[in-house]
């Protein structure tokens, strides 16, 4: 059995072709295995390069009627509602509709490439899940937050250690 990549055409009104690359199973396996295991090593190597802190006060999530005067950690807006993450003593500043009845505390992703590291969030989240734990993610243009809640926040901080982040 043979794997075929089939070059590109021309133009899509000439039906030209150019000659396919030929790989058998073997070859596919090991460029994609390589590509797996580069890919891993590169991850690894962002997260060992990465720190984490964890940020001063307990934080809610919060439905609001209007958009918010005060400083809030983070305000957003869809077709549906205005959700409102802040801390705890910032609520009552708040139109409030409902909050979540969870108090969360505030984990900063200090990430050495933000961007471009293919699978970052979802190595953090599989860790924290296997630790039997939930979280809440919010990224900004140049950190990744982690929520978690209050109870929950020495077993996330150990599970981000053991992944290779240092703490700040």
């Amino acid at each position: 059995m043979t794997f075929l990549y089939p070059g590109l055409k021309k133009s899509s009104t000439e039906l030209r072709t150019v000659p396919c690359i030929e790989l058998s199973v073997v070859d596919f396996l090991r460029k994609l295995n390589l590509s797996k295991t580069t890919m891993r090593q590169q991850l690894n190597d962002i997260i060992h390069a990465s720190s984490f802190s964890i940020e001063d006060g307990m934080f809610v999530y919060a439905k609001v009627k209007s958009w918010p005067d005060e400083n809030h950690f983070m305000v957003t807006k869809d077709g549906d509602e205005i959700t409102v993450v802040t801390q705890s003593e910032n609520v009552t500043t708040l139109d409030l509709i409902e909050r979540n009845k969870d108090d969360y505390r505030l984990i900063a992703l200090n990430v050495a490439i933000p961007f471009y590291c293919v699978g970052f969030l979802a190595r953090i989240s599989q860790a924290i899940a296997d630790s039997g734990m939930n979280i809440l993610i919010v990224s900004t243009y140049s950190k990744d937050y982690v929520l978690v809640k209050a109870d929950q926040l020495e077993d996330a901080r150990d599970t981000l250690l053991k992944l290779g982040f240092s703490e700040t």
